[in-house]
């Protein structure tokens, strides 16, 4: 559910859901009147029953494709290394540990966050780092540039990334460190 707002894709589920059934239970009811509500005994309309059928078949459907469609993105494993003899597997973690440490003696990130993605059944990695207001950006560029390149040497292999560079709140509270 990488495609969208994450709280707006569950509330349009659940309002696909609930509508949903409550359109069922609008058709059960009219179809079996006798069992529900034996006050409306009274034969069901074909006409409005298969209109309402139709409707929460396509609902369903809707659903069915929404979900499938937004399933991919975010993922744990960072890479997975099929040999003969057996299967190795990086957790995500490894990338933001081995990126958090090389990047710490930086002194104008405040923060590094690491999110592994499956991009085009590739691995990928988005790297997020916060950096003091007034920072050098092509000093940071590069200092990162290093730490990936450390750990494509690390992993035997070249993961594409994506750089986010913020400066925020946070960023602007931070005291100066100040180094004699």
């Amino acid at each position: 559910m990488t495609g969208t707002n994450r709280l707006g894709n569950r509330i349009l589920l659940a309002l696909l859901g609930l509508s949903a059934i409550a359109a069922g239970s609008w058709v059960l009811l009219r179809a079996y009147p006798v069992i529900a509500l034996p006050a409306l005994a009274s034969k069901p309309d074909t006409t409005t029953l298969w209109i309402a059928t139709a409707a929460v078949a396509v609902a369903i459907v809707l659903s069915i494709v929404w979900m499938v469609t937004r399933g991919r993105g975010r993922t744990g494993r960072l890479l997975r290394d099929e040999t003969s003899d057996g299967s190795v597997e990086f957790d995500a973690r490894v990338a933001t540990d081995l990126l958090s440490a090389a990047l710490a003696r930086q002194p104008d990130l405040l923060s590094v966050r690491v999110a592994g993605y499956r991009v085009r059944r590739a691995e990928a990695l988005l790297l997020t780092v916060t950096a003091r207001n007034g920072s050098d950006l092509s000093r940071l560029r590069d200092d990162v540039a290093r730490a990936v390149d450390g750990l494509d040497a690390v992993l035997e292999r070249r993961i594409p990334v994506l750089l986010h560079v913020t400066s925020g709140m946070r960023a602007t509270l931070a005291r100066e460190q100040r180094v004699t």
